[in-house]
């Protein structure tokens, strides 16, 4: 694309970026963030920016873009493209309007306005050894940074630190909880209802399961606890059996969220869980595990931030997320050391008319500028 059809008030200012970028439609269903991925590589390689691309399938790609030569990109800035559906409920407009303080719109606080911070930072930015990854499928399979991940250092040869920028109000954040997904089948027999005694009722079953995993994770409770993190929790989001009320169920479905705290491992668990499960003749099937995300507080990113925010006259405090990010993954797998810093609140997220507050927006511009400026 040609430099008039990159409007300079488009690089200069993240309020008209963020709406530009609410309006591509990017739930994963969608193949949006294909079109909104080639919008942003086309709008940094004009500003002079290295692209590649990272072939996840075939509409959907990972974005790296480099400030200046990869092999010097020290640091780099993270967001995911994708947002989750739509939904209903909206009283404003989902692609995107506006008043003088907040944007509104499907992906406005998760995670286009900090993703676009990280864009008019990086146009704006002096020093050229940064990269901007924008990364498919985060809020689905996590298969845009499970890809990017294990293949960091081809594309960021000599990065040292990482900023995942999901929104939590630009709070320091070095840290947050693992997470399971676990599917368990309880099976019985069917009778007539007016004969209960003939039959095995698998919803019974399943409550003698949930309660012995309640009673897991108590013990659990007592045993493990983090500094930061806390304690492990547990949540049984969804329990369904049964064919009509008069039909005694004989299979019962019941899956639950397991929240991990360092030292747990997401395969330990699972087994934990298998068996009790096994023990109430059910099977149990683990959809996803992924494991708790901890980096130092001695690392040198985390004390350049501190020093940023401090000196800025905000909140320095090291906290953690309340939620999953790339971060353990590119922690973890990739073995590069990442922060959780981004605009927005999280009470926003998932929500009908979610938004973003634009001073937190260009209060973001500035700290991620700081940022690079120290690296």
């Amino acid at each position: 694309m040609k430099e008039r059809d990159y409007p300079k008030s488009l690089k200069r200012d993240v309020v008209k970026l963020t709406k530009k970028l609410i309006g591509f439609n990017t739930e994963n269903s969608l193949n949006g963030t294909k079109k909104m991925g080639n919008f942003i590589a086309n709008l940094l390689a004009d500003a002079g920016f290295t692209i590649m691309k990272q072939r996840i399938s075939e509409n959907k790609e990972n974005i790296i873009a480099h400030a200046g030569n990869p092999k010097d990109s020290e640091i780099f800035f993270s967001s995911h493209m994708d947002t989750v559906p739509i939904g209903k409920g909206w009283t404003r407009n989902p692609l995107g309007e506006s008043n003088s303080k907040k944007i509104y719109g499907r992906g406005a606080c998760d995670m286009k306005g900090p993703l676009a911070s990280t864009i008019i930072a990086g146009l704006s930015a002096k020093k050229k050894n940064f990269a901007l990854v924008f990364t498919v499928d985060e809020e689905t399979t996590l298969e845009g940074v499970k890809k990017f991940a294990p293949k960091i250092k081809k594309y960021l040869p000599n990065v040292k630190y990482g900023i995942v920028c999901e929104p939590n109000n630009l709070g320091l954040a070095i840290a947050h909880k693992g997470a399971i997904d676990v599917e368990i089948t309880c099976y019985g027999k069917s009778a007539h209802s007016s004969m209960p005694e003939k039959g095995d009722n698998a919803i019974y079953n399943a409550l003698s399961v949930i309660k012995k995993l309640l009673l897991f994770n108590k013990s659990k409770n007592i045993k493990i606890k983090d500094k930061l993190l806390g304690k492990p929790t547990i949540n049984i989001g969804k329990i369904s059996g049964g064919l009509a009320t008069n039909i005694v169920p004989d299979k019962c479905l019941v899956s639950l969220d397991y929240r991990l705290v360092p030292p747990q491992i997401p395969k330990e668990i699972f087994k934990d869980i298998k068996k009790i499960a096994k023990s109430q003749g059910c099977s149990a099937k683990l959809n996803s595990g992924y494991s708790p995300h901890k980096i130092s507080k001695k690392e040198r990113i985390v004390l350049i931030v501190a020093k940023i925010l401090k000196d800025m006259g905000m909140n320095f405090k090291i906290t953690t997320a309340p939620y999953y990010t790339e971060a353990e993954i590119l922690t973890n797998i990739g073995k590069i050391p990442c922060i959780i810093l981004g605009p927005g609140r999280f009470s926003q997220l998932h929500k009908a008319d979610e938004f973003i507050e634009i001073s937190q927006l260009k209060k973001a511009v500035k700290v991620y500028k700081k940022i690079l400026e120290n690296f």
